[in-house]
């Protein structure tokens, strides 16, 4: 005769347990850490563009040595992106999340008293390194919490901390770089940029202690084959979720995915918590790091991972789509981040020439600021950063119901639209009025691709796969601010109709994407 709680003993399969583990307080308090974490990177990244013109004048250093430091940041964020999406599915995503935002806010502070312009692009270059590996990384670890129906939706609101960080800086900004006397006074070498630039770093700096305190990504567990460890989790993520009366978990096993068997209770031990374990650990690192020979197989071992992932990224069966999103990323990236960097002169010029800034040819702006150094361009900047506001709303809304593809599409073509009535502005205000619209659009070809590529790949290369797509976007950056830096002092129209093509491109190429709504995480 059976007992009564046969049920409760009886093993579920992973996707059983994991549902049952439910959605509510644990996904909020998880999206407000690893929103903190966006945030943070938004911040870093958003700085360099308020603190070139100050480079500028008290470095006096040209135009041309200027460009050299978006170039860095971006080119550390290509690597970082491949580096640390690789890592991430061999070590694991809470690890690799909480070194990539250390090293983005070690580097970013140190770059606010660096002693001269070659140091500070070198420590740019480091610090992307670092952020464009914790933003692949943290769309992927909060993407494996989230149940099938409500991931669009916690993912798209994920994205939207984004803007918080847009939003964050832009007050910061507004705050310490207008010049100030009683700033200078605390700043580095009495130069207010610098001041701004650590401020920056320490965000990603919190971002990492507060993520440290977190468990590691369930479904990473169990495709390591660690299903105790899973399985303590996802109790976890239970009694968060259920804090009402108490209820019983009542997951006692789960079912090894190959083997149909049952894991075992000593997986629950986590081997880091064994401390003679960890001694031996740490003699292993010290000897490693003792012999050059070691650490040169270290090195090589990491590169054959690397490459392992990259072909099991672009096997047969995914490659046209890896392809796609690819390309779709490297053109969302050029006319995002084209448009974002350049705004402010498109604004300046629309103001000081009472004009449309794309009919002024003959213009020799070689030696003006690149942007208005008055307190009102901050102003100007933040007004676009909070168009991005109702079209997070709607993206968050409507994610789930019309699914990521659909999104994608629809603002990829609606973004190449707001761009093109940028050559009917004849004023500064019209200028802050598409800004806002394009900022509010375009978020939502960010937060589709964002989805679509965390649920195109399995687990076991999921990390890396999105890390590969952000790494290449940074191609799609730097030609992006690269196109309107060579044509802004000619016409803007050549780089306005070039990122008009970009997302217009985004949006037929998003055609041959699947659709991928309500699908469980492979």
């Amino acid at each position: 005769m059976p007992r009564a709680d046969d049920h409760q003993r009886r093993s579920y399969s992973y996707d059983e347990a994991f549902s049952k583990a439910g959605h509510g307080l644990w996904q909020y308090i998880l999206l407000a850490q690893c929103g903190w974490a966006n945030a943070s990177d938004a911040i870093e990244i958003l700085c360099v563009s308020f603190i070139l013109p100050h480079i500028k004048r008290e470095m006096d250093i040209s135009y041309a040595a200027l460009s050299g430091l978006p170039f860095a940041l971006f080119s550390g964020m290509l690597i970082g992106g491949y580096f640390w999406g690789s890592i991430a599915d061999s070590r694991g995503r809470r690890k690799t999340l909480c070194l990539s935002l250390a090293v983005n806010a070690v580097f970013g502070i140190l770059s606010g008293i660096s002693p001269n312009y070659p140091f500070l692009v070198a420590f740019r270059f480091l610090s992307g390194i670092g952020a464009g590996g914790s933003l692949p990384v943290c769309f992927t670890y909060f993407s494996e919490f989230q149940q099938n129906n409500r991931r669009g939706a916690m993912i798209s609101a994920l994205a939207m901390c984004w803007m918080i960080g847009n939003i964050l800086s832009g007050l910061l900004a507004w705050f310490l770089l207008p010049d100030s006397e009683y700033v200078a006074f605390f700043s580095p070498y009495g130069q207010q940029w610098r001041l701004f630039t650590i401020l920056c770093g320490i965000p990603s700096l919190s971002s990492c202690l507060l993520i440290s305190y977190l468990p590691e990504s369930p479904r990473f567990l169990y495709s390591t084959g660690k299903y105790g460890q899973a399985q303590h989790v996802l109790s976890i993520m239970f009694d968060w979720n259920h804090l009402g009366p108490k209820q019983q978990f009542g997951v006692n096993n789960i079912i090894h995915p190959e083997r149909n068997t049952e894991s075992e209770n000593e997986a629950l031990l986590d081997p880091d918590d064994n401390s003679e374990m960890r001694l031996n650990t740490t003699a292993n690192v010290a000897k490693k790091c003792c012999s050059i020979k070691l650490l040169c197989a270290e090195f090589r071992n990491g590169f054959h991972l690397w490459k392992t992932q990259l072909v099991q990224i672009f096997l047969p069966v995914r490659r046209v789509q890896s392809v796609i999103i690819m390309l779709i990323s490297v053109l969302v990236a050029f006319g995002g981040y084209g448009m974002a960097m350049w705004m402010p002169v498109l604004m300046e010029r629309a103001e000081k020439f009472d004009g449309s800034p794309c009919v002024i040819h003959d213009l020799n702006t070689s030696n003006e600021s690149i942007v208005d150094e008055s307190p009102t361009v901050y102003v100007d900047v933040l007004i676009g950063f909070l168009g991005q506001l109702p079209g997070n709303v709607a993206v968050i809304l409507l994610m789930d119901r019309i699914g990521s593809r659909t999104m994608l599409i629809s603002t990829a073509f609606l973004s190449a639209l707001s761009v093109f009535l940028f050559w009917f502005t004849t004023s500064k205000p019209t200028i802050i009025v598409m800004n806002s619209i394009f900022n509010g659009i375009s978020v939502g070809c960010w937060d589709a691709l964002d989805v679509l590529t965390v649920e195109m790949y399995p687990t076991s290369i999921r990390s890396a796969a999105v890390g590969n797509a952000c790494g290449i976007s940074r191609l799609g950056s730097i030609l992006g601010t690269a196109i309107f830096a060579v044509f802004m002092d000619s016409s803007c129209s050549i780089p306005i109709i070039t990122v008009f093509l970009a997302y217009a491109l985004a949006g037929v190429a998003g055609f041959k994407l699947p659709s991928l709504r309500g699908r469980t995480l492979l």
